[in-house]
């Protein structure tokens, strides 16, 4: 009423305009609804990211309220619009139709007034009909204007409303985000937490055990010391442990200010070439060998047993020598500081370059310590003599020369791999040290007294010089073929039977079909290998077995009559040699049978051995995979990082795929290594299944490498690519 009170000097107040007024106004009775829900939606999507932990609790309620009331105002206006668009179409429809009749009557009515004008008569009226026509015409258009007016606001109103639908849906998305990042900055404390208990419960469980041990009601060492030396000497033991545990923990920030100190080789500036990669390896090669035939100054005594015998063939170690630790530090700190890291005790960001240098530095300070303890150790404990008959000065110079021996070893491994040479040094010289072992064995001129005379020690020569020397060939062919304690022909033929099955398997593998997001078009394939962990779940195994019978030689020795000692191993010299081998306790079920015919007279140790070879291996590469960053779960970030999908998978489902071939791939190739180890040792190949496993799959990374470099240098065979 107020409206048309306001408009009726200016317009005609007609029933149609009551009509559009009065649905305009019902119209209008939403806008302070649509300002309620604007304000709110505005007030959540400014709080959503600002609001403190006691003040989010009303916020999802919030959220779900204002789009409550947004949903019903959509779903009320549409309803509306459906009905102002129907009722707009039946209008035009009869605004169409009164327009046709105007046009018929008109067309009757002019020939009638040309008639007219013709004869100069009156002009003939229009009839009442098309005037009542013409009215109803203008009422219907009026109408048209009305509904379009009504329809324009309804449409703006349903465009605000979904406007502030985006926004609240924003707020929302923006506020799940925020709790998701809370809850993983609160799972990655847990989870630091968690680290921290399990190290400290790591640190502490081996001092249970060592007070465990000293609490038992055995004879125990040191029980019939009368003063408090011994009790002091253990807990000291037990403080540096700890110490040293907490150092290795924060050992990226403590190793900082050795950085300047630390040796180290230049990375390259510029693209090395292929002759001169050669080159380099050719020297360390050279270096590595004379290190290996220089002997140590100062040695009174060698003939004691060596408590490194059974870690020789992986360490590319030579008693006696300047390379008497091999790269014993080297592998040992990279292993740990590889755990460390995978086990998140310590904290490195690959992608930081400072953290990677921190983390290089920290391996080869370690190795450092390592290197220098091992050498004390092997002197005082009476390795190359009784220290007190070689001196304080002498006892020095020996620890000198194997620490400077291992800094060598060190830096002559970080020149290749910083690109000056091929590969790494660490397994150049494994394969390096089992490929002259077997040729020393196979070619050796060295003659020894066997009890039947004098004998070659080399297999080959053993053989020649059988046939030219005996008059019964048969006899002297078995003899070249099956002698005892000295290489034989069959041990050659088997070693070579066991490169070949190895070279045979290194070919297994299963390609996944890889194709570009970025590049459409362009495909290839990710292979993974049944040795999918390479030769580490076998070097990881020999390591650790290898450890254990150093500890139980060492122990056996100082304490054979303690009980739990004896569980440990008990050992005996071999015939004819200080060399002492496991003939009992755990040490014995680790220890390959020396040969077929005593694994089938002992054949529980035969089979204890086989299936803790299997299991360990198949563990260790298993555990290898997520340790070294090669789990499905990085390979899958990995190929999302190139823009790489595996063919006929999603991102999200790339994972699955993955999970499903690598730990199988990584598992079952462990325990194949294991296997063709067990058979390699039961049939007498020389330099061990464990050396010739190292040995192949080191000269197959080799070969790979050279193919690689090959299609980088165009194809260039290898004469070219020298002489270029």
């Amino acid at each position: 009423r107020e409206r048309s009170d306001q408009l009726k000097e200016y317009t005609t107040i007609t029933p149609d305009w009551l009509n559009y007024a009065l649905v305009d106004a019902v119209t209008d009775s939403f806008a302070p609804v649509i300002l309620q829900v604007e304000m709110e939606a505005i007030s959540i999507d400014e709080l959503s990211l600002m609001l403190r932990k006691s003040e989010r609790a009303d916020m999802l309620r919030r959220i779900s309220r204002c789009r409550k009331k947004s949903t019903q105002l959509s779903r009320l206006l549409a309803s509306k619009l459906d009905l102002i668009k129907s009722l707009m179409k039946r209008y035009e429809d009869k605004s169409r139709e009164f327009l046709l009749l105007e046009q018929q009557q008109t067309a009757k009515i002019i020939p009638q007034q040309k008639q007219a004008q013709a004869s100069e008569t009156l002009v003939i009226p229009l009839p009442t009909s098309i005037n009542k026509l013409i009215e109803e015409k203008k009422a219907l258009n009026d109408v048209l204007l009305y509904l379009g007016d009504i329809q324009d606001h309804v449409v703006t109103m349903l465009q605000n409303i979904n406007h502030y639908d985006r926004i609240l849906h924003r707020a929302h998305t923006n506020y799940l985000a925020q709790v998701n990042l809370e809850l993983t900055q609160t799972y990655n404390m847990t989870n630091s937490v968690m680290n921290r208990l399990t190290f400290l419960a790591t640190v502490f469980i081996p001092l249970s055990l060592v007070g465990g041990l000293w609490g038992m009601n055995v004879k125990v060492p040191g029980q019939d010391n009368k003063d408090l030396a011994f009790f002091f000497w253990i807990l000291g033991g037990m403080a540096l442990y700890c110490t040293g545990c907490i150092f290795f923990v924060r050992i990226l920030h403590l190793v900082r200010p050795f950085m300047g100190i630390l040796p180290e080789i230049a990375t390259p500036d510029r693209k090395i070439p292929f002759n001169q990669k050669v080159m380099w390896t050719a020297v360390t090669l050279f270096i590595f060998l004379v290190m290996s035939q220089v002997p140590l100054y100062g040695i009174m005594s060698s003939d004691s047993a060596d408590p490194l015998f059974w870690m020789r063939v992986i360490l590319a170690s030579n008693r006696g020598t300047l390379m008497e630790l091999g790269i014993t530090p080297i592998i040992t700190s990279g292993m740990i500081m590889q755990l460390l890291s995978g086990a998140n005790i310590i904290e490195v960001d690959y992608s930081l370059q400072e953290d990677r240098a921190l983390f290089s530095g920290a391996q080869k300070l370690f190795a450092m310590i390592i290197a220098f303890g091992h050498a004390t150790v092997s002197v005082l404990t009476g390795l190359y003599g009784d220290p007190n008959h070689i001196g304080a000065g002498v006892c020095l110079i020996l620890i000198i020369q194997l620490v400077v021996a291992s800094l060598i070893t060190m830096l002559l491994d970080e020149l290749l791999q910083k690109g000056y040479g091929l590969g790494s040094g660490i397994n150049l010289f494994i394969a390096t040290n089992i490929c002259e072992t077997i040729f020393w064995k196979a070619l050796s001129p060295t003659t020894m007294d066997s009890g039947r005379g004098d004998e070659f020690e080399g297999a080959l020569i053993a053989l020649v010089h059988l046939l030219m020397t005996r008059n019964d060939k048969t006899r002297a062919l078995k003899e070249a073929f099956y002698r005892a304690n000295l290489p034989n022909v069959m041990s050659l033929l088997s070693t070579a039977a066991i490169f070949l099955v190895v070279i045979y398997l290194q070919g297994f593998r299963v390609e996944l079909p890889v194709k570009s997001n970025r590049l459409r078009g362009q495909r290839g394939s990710y292979p993974i290998k049944l040795f999918y962990t390479s030769n580490m779940p076998i070097m990881l195994q020999s390591t650790l077995t290898s450890n254990i019978f150093m500890i139980s030689q060492m122990l056996f020795k100082r304490f054979s009559d303690n009980f739990l000692v004896r569980v440990l191993g008990t050992w005996e010299a071999t015939d004819g040699s200080s060399q002492l081998n496991a003939v009992g306790g755990i040490a014995y079920y680790l220890s390959a049978p020396r040969s077929l015919s005593a694994a089938l007279l002992d054949p529980l140790h035969f089979v204890a051995y086989v299936a803790i070879m299997l299991t360990t291996c198949a563990l260790l590469s298993k555990t290898w995979i997520e340790i070294s960053g090669a789990s499905p779960r990085d390979v899958a970030r990995q190929l999302k990082d190139q823009q790489m999908v595996i063919a006929g998978y999603r991102d999200t489902s790339m994972y699955k795929e993955l999970k499903r071939v690598i730990p199988v791939a990584a598992s079952f190739g462990g325990a194949c290594l294991g296997a063709v180890s067990v058979v390699a040792d039961m049939v007498g190949a020389i330099g061990s299944g464990t050396g010739i496993l190292l040995c192949v799959t080191i000269i197959f990374q080799y070969f790979e490498m050279f193919a690689k470099e090959q299609m980088e240098d165009g194809g260039l065979g290898l004469e070219a690519m020298m002489a270029h």
